[in-house]
């Protein structure tokens, strides 16, 4: 007796990320009904770690303490891309942020790169998802807004 082993078509979307070094996917399912709560989730959670580090920045660089800004964008960086992980369901990370750390800034937008990726893949998302998920991502949407230019230049 054998058994079959049927792939379960979930309904993966694959993105693929052009990087002027190379190209990099990753992986959503916009079938998964908690991809949508943990996306805003991470939204928000991403704008709350870099208001709370630009605080501490702020003190390290009054005490000029250099040691304690690299920790500090350190753990900046490993808060933001567990982020991603967690809010679509995969590493992701590793991908999104192979060329560049989520705060660093994205020169011709005048933004921090994580937010300028999230930028790009909303309405990737919101291609994918259809009309049935607008209203989920256009509140995601307006969540992501509110915090783009808040954050523009704050680490440097």
């Amino acid at each position: 007796m054998s058994v079959k082993n049927d792939i379960i078509d979930t309904g993966l979307v694959e993105f693929e990320l052009s990087f002027d070094r190379g190209t990099e996917k990753i992986y959503f399912n916009p079938n998964d009904v908690d991809f949508y709560i943990r996306l805003t989730d991470m939204i928000n959670s991403t704008s709350e770690i870099y208001e709370s580090m630009s605080k501490e920045y702020e003190k390290a660089e009054e005490a000029q303490d250099n040691r304690e800004k690299i920790e500090i964008l350190r753990r900046l960086n490993e808060k933001v891309r567990n982020n991603f992980d967690i809010a679509f369901g995969n590493n992701v990370s590793d991908g999104i942020f192979k060329y560049v750390s989520p705060h660093g800034i994205i020169k011709s937008k005048n933004q921090y790169y994580v937010f300028y990726i999230l930028d790009w893949l909303m309405p990737k998302i919101a291609e994918e998802t259809g009309k049935t998920s607008n209203e989920a991502v256009n509140a995601l949407q307006k969540a992501m807004n509110r915090h783009t230019v808040k954050y523009a230049h704050k680490f440097n």
